[in-house]
């Protein structure tokens, strides 16, 4: 066979290729992942991280269309403990037919902290709101994890919120532990005083 009909034949193969993949993927209500990533580098505990898409229409990578799937990544770092905090900006949980987020270690990926949406009862609240526990210094990420619903409005639209990162106070030891320490000091004392006594 001659090499230039061959090439040309591989061209074509190649050409009609991609438009039939171009052609799938500009099907409409198709399920696909469209994540959004918010690095905020190294933070000063307390302060509050913000996300969501962008106003400007033209940034559509960081919109969310029906039947999407996403994982979107909030990324940041702390050199002190913190709890945290959710909230949220929808307009309205039925935008999504799931929808959860956990915050994990960035080294581990270990869960610290996670939440699902209260809905519809509550629509502005995550149903364990509550703020997390004392969580140690360190690299953690957000994962928001969501399926947009088949019919949203706005369309397109996105998830949009925050969390709060508060300053981690020492814990307020167990009576138990005041306990002990005055048993112990009870008991170096009594040592003590057999000792001058003899």
């Amino acid at each position: 066979m001659d090499p230039r009909r061959h090439l040309l034949r591989n061209a074509w193969i190649t050409l009609v290729a991609s438009l039939a993949l171009a052609t799938v993927l500009a099907l409409p209500g198709r399920v696909s992942a469209a994540n959004l990533t918010f690095d905020y580098g190294v933070v000063t505990v307390p302060t509050t991280l913000y996300w969501g898409p962008p106003s400007s229409p033209s940034a559509n990578g960081f919109l969310h269309g029906p039947s999407e799937l996403f994982i979107d990544h909030i990324l940041f770092q702390t050199s002190s403990p913190f709890t945290a905090q959710l909230f949220n900006n929808f307009n309205n949980f039925s935008n999504f037919s799931q929808l959860s987020v956990s915050l994990r270690d960035d080294v581990t990926h270990v869960v610290a902290y996670a939440a699902d949406p209260n809905t519809p009862t509550a629509p502005f609240a995550w149903s364990n709101a509550t703020p997390s526990g004392s969580i140690a210094a360190g690299s953690y990420q957000l994962h928001i994890t969501g399926t947009m619903a088949a019919s949203i409005t706005p369309n397109p639209t996105g998830e949009s919120g925050g969390i709060i990162l508060g300053a981690a106070t020492a814990p307020i030891p167990e009576p138990e532990t005041y306990a002990m320490m005055l048993a112990g000091l009870g008991l170096m004392g009594f040592v003590a005083r057999r000792r001058r006594q003899k």
